[in-house]
């Protein structure tokens, strides 16, 4: 009887060592694949992060293209009204005049 309770024990300790065995396998696979997972995180973190900075720069070369062109349409369209006004000042005074007085 003794040889088969011993071979119950030894069973029992390798049934048991299997289970311990497995176990910290486990805990290796998820400390690994949690390492994994912070590194991709990282990764897209920084990817998002790089991404929205050539979003900005390229935005803000657009801002100031937009504003160099209303700065250059802004300043022609006064010089126009400006040579207008130097050409037609004394029309446009006697029209407005006549306008007021008429009234």
């Amino acid at each position: 009887m003794d040889p088969i309770i011993d071979k119950i024990n030894d069973i029992e300790q390798a049934a048991s060592q299997i289970l311990d065995d497995g176990a910290r396998t486990n805990r290796e696979l998820d400390a690994a694949h949690e390492v994994r997972l912070k590194a991709a995180d990282l990764e897209i973190e920084e990817d998002t992060e790089r991404q929205i900075r050539e979003l900005q720069q390229a935005l803000q070369q657009k801002l100031a293209a937009e504003e160099q062109a209303l700065e250059t349409g802004s300043g022609q369209a006064l010089q126009k009204l400006e040579a207008y006004w130097s050409e037609n000042h004394a029309s446009l005074v006697d029209s407005v005049y006549n306008s007021i007085i008429r009234k």
